[in-house]
């Protein structure tokens, strides 16, 4: 019996030990687990603080250029307000000036014009008075008359008048305005004197000119309510006046001459080329 009491002891004790060693075994799992978990947990908020700062830095770097870029930005157009402002000065400057200028040479046209019409205009040699002329024949509108037709009314007056040189060329400013006007504005104080002058700008500005009558002569159609006498009479007009602007005379020579070079120049695969002969009419029939 105390063999069998003995031998339960020794297995009692022998549990006693078993379950003593899983209960170290399990406290020391779980303390190693805790100490992972633990050294887990420090590492993950090591890297969370390290990318932290690694993002604060990137924040700061950021934030740096793009002070940096508005402050390169402000600077920029605060140069580029200033070149504006600068200009918009010395552009105010020049419209100014010309502003003046245009007004000075108002005066002035208009200072001649009265010296004119009182009879006080000196010549440049000998300050000779020279007599009064005034042709009345209204302002040029541009968009009721035409130019030339405008200019042959005045030339006629003026020839009636004896109106010459000078005084032809200020009564011909005198009847301008507008456009027109200002146009003479940018002619010397010689030109603004010479009628020629002015007529020719004119013509240019107006396209009246050797081309724009050449065109009115071959594309001329009777207009509405026109007759057919008013349509001849208005394209003989038109070549009379493309034949004096060619330089040549209103002659069977000078047609001869005009419709010659109209034909052989305004067809380039012609030129230098010998011109066949044709049966039937011509284009001139």
């Amino acid at each position: 019996m105390q063999r069998e009491q003995e031998k339960k002891d020794k297995l009692e004790e022998e549990r006693v030990k078993e379950e003593r060693r899983i209960v170290e075994e399990e406290r020391a799992y779980r303390l190693k687990f805790e100490e992972e978990k633990l050294r887990r947990e420090e590492d993950e908020r090591k890297e969370k603080l390290k990318l932290e700062a690694e993002e604060g830095k990137e924040k700061l770097r950021i934030d740096e250029e793009e002070r940096k870029e508005k402050l390169r930005l402000d600077e920029e157009e605060r140069k580029e307000r200033l070149r504006l402002e600068e200009e918009d000065k010395i552009r105010k400057a020049k419209v100014e000036e010309n502003e003046r200028n245009r007004q000075y040479q108002l005066e002035e046209l208009q200072r001649t014009r009265i010296q004119a019409q009182n009879g006080t205009v000196h010549g440049g040699n000998g300050g000779k008075e020279k007599r009064k002329y005034v042709i009345e024949i209204g302002k040029w509108k541009p968009e009721i008359t035409d130019l030339n037709t405008f200019l042959c009314n005045f030339e006629t007056s003026a020839t009636a008048l004896e109106v010459t040189g000078e005084i032809k060329a200020l009564e011909l400013t005198r009847c301008l305005e507008g456009t027109a006007l200002e146009l003479i504005q940018n002619l010397s104080q010689e030109e603004r004197l010479d009628y020629e002058a002015i007529k020719r700008i004119l013509q240019q500005r107006y396209r009246y000119t050797e081309g724009y009558y050449r065109k009115q002569f071959k594309t001329a159609r009777t207009r509405p309510g026109e007759s057919q006498k008013s349509l001849v009479d208005r394209t003989k007009t038109y070549l009379k006046r493309w034949v004096e602007l060619s330089g040549l005379e209103m002659s069977v020579e000078g047609l001869t001459e005009l419709f010659v070079k109209d034909k052989l120049f305004s067809q380039p695969e012609q030129r230098d080329t010998n011109i066949p002969e044709r049966s039937g009419k011509t284009e001139f029939e």
